[in-house]
């Protein structure tokens, strides 16, 4: 019988409490602190759609999952959960999430529903098993969150919103290439073309560095063009000048090893930047 943290795990825990995270952050920024329901409703609406989404995914490709080294333990290929059940959990979160969303407002239940869409349909359908810029085309269902917590304080979205979902977006390459290039014999035997797979880790780790230069900018341009002050950058400028460093040397004397400490490394990235401007508004 599946337990409570089977059904947990199936919903990517981890990745449900950084998205909602980031969209409660964006609420926060936004000014609708004030409206403690709205608030609450948005990060269960953020964490059911999040879940429910995952959930999805992970019956989707429960055939992958099975073959992979890395994530033959998951409930679905470790039979832990029948995938009807799976299946049906899913699509009930994804509703309930989605039916909160509408209620917060109808931009905010767009928003929400493009980031379901792209990461079910976009990525998980479409684009994973054919195309090696899978992890790309993915990358908006992390940032959408984001404008639908903006929406949800104010019922539009703003230059500062849009900024902080391109974060999420730039962030996401980064993290997702460098643990695909640890695995890439996982994903060559479950014929996944991740960009790690289709071409040598060198030219892997320059894509990669690419998108860390522009998540360098984005954060540093948010101090410099004035929307967060210095305890935003004194958080965020050590971390992510050795994301930058570290990504750099890795280039330089490529391993595995040194890859998957850069994985680490990124894994609370996002979580540290959003947490520096939540401070640095409550301080200054």
């Amino acid at each position: 019988m599946a337990r409570i943290g089977d059904y947990a795990s199936l919903g990517k825990i981890r990745t449900v409490f950084l998205i909602t995270f980031c969209a409660a952050t964006a609420f926060i920024i936004a000014g609708g602190l004030s409206d403690a329901l709205a608030f609450f409703i948005l990060i269960i609406a953020t964490a059911l759609g999040v879940a429910g989404a995952a959930m999805i995914h992970n019956y989707l490709d429960r055939d992958i999952d099975a073959v992979m080294e890395r994530t033959k333990e998951r409930p679905l290929p470790a039979e832990k959960i029948p995938p009807t059940s799976a299946a049906f959990a899913g699509m009930i979160s994804l509703g309930i999430g989605l039916g909160l969303a509408f209620y917060l407002s109808v931009l905010t239940f767009v928003f929400a529903l493009l980031a379901a869409v792209d990461y079910i349909v976009v990525y998980t359908l479409m684009s994973k098993r054919r195309n090696p810029t899978n992890i790309i085309l993915a990358s908006p269902a992390g940032g959408l969150p984001v404008l639908a917590g903006w929406s949800a304080a104010t019922g539009s979205i703003s230059i500062l919103s849009v900024l902080l979902a391109m974060l999420v977006i730039t962030w996401i390459p980064n993290h997702i290439w460098n643990l695909a290039i640890v695995w890439a014999e996982d994903y060559e035997k479950a014929k996944v073309p991740m960009l790690p797979v289709v071409v040598d880790l060198r030219r892997a780790c320059r894509c990669t560095i690419a998108t860390v230069v522009i998540l360098f900018g984005l954060t540093t341009f948010l101090f410099v063009g004035g929307y967060f002050g210095w305890i935003y950058f004194a958080i965020t400028f050590p971390f992510s000048l050795a994301l930058l460093v570290g990504n750099l040397w890795v280039y330089r004397r490529p391993s595995k090893k040194a890859i998957h400490g850069m994985f680490k490394f990124s894994s609370p990235y996002l979580a540290v930047v959003f947490l520096a401007m939540v401070l640095d508004m409550a301080l200054v």
